[in-house]
């Protein structure tokens, strides 16, 4: 029996020093470690973090999840169904369990600077089949390729695209939403809202632009704002309208200051030698026979097909030059016909 006792006795305070010397290598205060010190597995099995008796955080390789125990990336983020009960509504009948709600994974970075956390850095968020980018501060969220040039969307919405900042910039952003306006979103090409005003950009030499908008009543509007210099040109959205140059109503009526279009080739092969001019009475004869000008499209394929500014214009020409030349054959023969009166 004594026997029996002073083995127990000597187990205790076999594995009271274990637990003891196991102890001094992780202290709860802080430990001074050296730089062979480390917290983790020598073999190949992967190192687990838990709480609560449950996994929390685990490192397989290269690869850290946290929420999942199969990490499929370098940086693995997962998340359960969380278990929630909205307002007026009722567990599932006869189990008693909440209803599932919704799931969210979140990435966020903070910064020591303005706050709480909870209003400011940058995060990534993906609610059910969502994904949210967003910079939580009065500041811009940028996306940047080679060279800083990529895209970035402002503190007030603002979407700009292009030389990350730089002349060239095109802009995507609200206009306004007065009562009196009732303008819609914006395209800037160099010209970005600022407030009630508009800046355009430098490069050096030039500081001009171009901007399209809309109403809500579907009317577009196409503006082209001439260099002024060679700094930054502020405008105001007065400046802006007054240098509209292109309205597509929303009747798809175009209304322009002038229209100019680019033709290869003008009919004045009609005064040419080898042109076969036709004579009144053939061009009478088709003119019954199909009901139009030969050469110009009829009525139906008008209705059909539409118009080509550039080539019914040289059309209209053609027909001009051909009656100026069937006008002087007239007056030719007028004066013929005069003189052998006055012969008489």
């Amino acid at each position: 029996m004594k026997k029996l006792i002073l083995s127990f006795f000597f187990m205790a305070a076999t594995m009271g020093c274990t637990t003891l010397f196991a102890q001094s290598y992780w202290s709860m205060s802080g430990n001074s470690a050296s730089s062979s010190d480390f917290i983790g597995t020598t073999n190949n099995v992967p190192f687990k973090i838990k709480s609560n008796n449950a996994s929390r955080m685990i490192f397989d390789g290269y690869k850290t999840g946290i929420g999942t125990e199969t990490p499929g990336a370098n940086l693995h983020l997962h998340s359960e169904y969380m278990e929630i009960i909205g307002p007026g509504i009722e567990p599932a009948a006869g189990d008693g369990r909440p209803i599932v709600w919704m799931y969210e994974n979140w990435f966020k970075m903070t910064t020591p600077t303005t706050g709480t956390g909870d209003s400011d850095g940058f995060s990534i968020k993906q609610e059910a089949s969502t994904v949210t980018i967003q910079q939580h501060e009065a500041a811009n969220l940028n996306i940047y390729g080679y060279n800083g040039k990529g895209m970035s969307i402002l503190a007030d919405g603002t979407v700009q695209m292009g030389n990350g900042g730089a002349p060239g910039m095109m802009s995507v952003g609200s206009f306004s939403s007065t009562a009196t306006s009732l303008y819609t979103a914006y395209l800037g090409f160099n010209v970005r809202r600022n407030g009630s005003s508009w800046i355009l950009k430098n490069n050096g030499s030039n500081n001009g632009g171009a901007a399209i908008w809309s109403t809500t009543g579907g009317t577009m509007y196409f503006a082209t704002i001439p260099s002024t210099g060679s700094s930054d040109q502020t405008i105001t959205t007065n400046d802006l309208r007054s240098n509209v140059n292109l309205i597509l109503h929303n009747d798809g009526l175009l209304q322009a200051k002038e229209v100019k279009v680019t033709l290869s080739g003008w009919p004045d092969y009609v005064f040419g030698e080898e042109y076969k001019l036709m004579s009144l009475g053939e061009t009478e004869q088709y003119i019954k026979e199909n009901g139009h000008l030969p050469g110009v499209p009829s009525a139906q394929e008008v209705e059909d097909e539409g118009l080509s500014l550039g080539e019914m214009n040289a059309r209209l020409m053609q027909k001009v030059e051909e009656l100026t030349l069937h006008v002087i054959e007239l007056q030719k023969q007028i004066d013929e016909m005069r003189n052998q009166k006055e012969q008489r």
